[in-house]
């Protein structure tokens, strides 16, 4: 088991092959994808406030409320849309891969479509 705090450091020790270890046994390492039910927390924990911040600012009487609530929900927003485009870049960086590539767009694409499908039947 690696130690969080190497202590090592500053004992006069050859450094580069304990790093060079490291490097080793973190490759051989594999990541698991996280379950459905984290991404499901994760939904909950990221929609909840953006949800709760457009309902009550949009029916909020008092135009100073509706303006804190509904930038509590564009703040919510934009927080999802800056972590998910940061995990596509570091996944992008890890597999050699582009930042945008056809799969990002046409889910892109297809979130657009079900936004506007959705506000299409709510509307009537």
């Amino acid at each position: 088991m690696t130690p969080l705090v190497s202590s090592r450091k500053g004992s006069g020790l050859n450094d580069s092959s304990a790093t060079s270890q490291e490097s080793a046994e973190n490759s051989r390492r594999e990541i698991k994808p996280p379950s459905i039910w984290v991404f499901f927390c994760l939904a909950l924990l990221v929609g909840a406030p953006a949800i709760l911040g457009t309902w009550i600012g949009g029916f909020a009487f008092s135009p100073l409320l509706a303006a804190i609530f509904l930038g509590i929900a564009v703040g919510a927003i934009w927080q999802v849309i800056d972590e998910v485009t940061g995990l596509l870049r570091r996944y992008a960086e890890q597999q050699g891969a582009p930042l945008v590539s056809w799969i990002n767009l046409v889910g892109f694409l297809v979130g657009l479509g079900i936004m506007y499908l959705t506000a299409f039947l709510v509307k009537f």
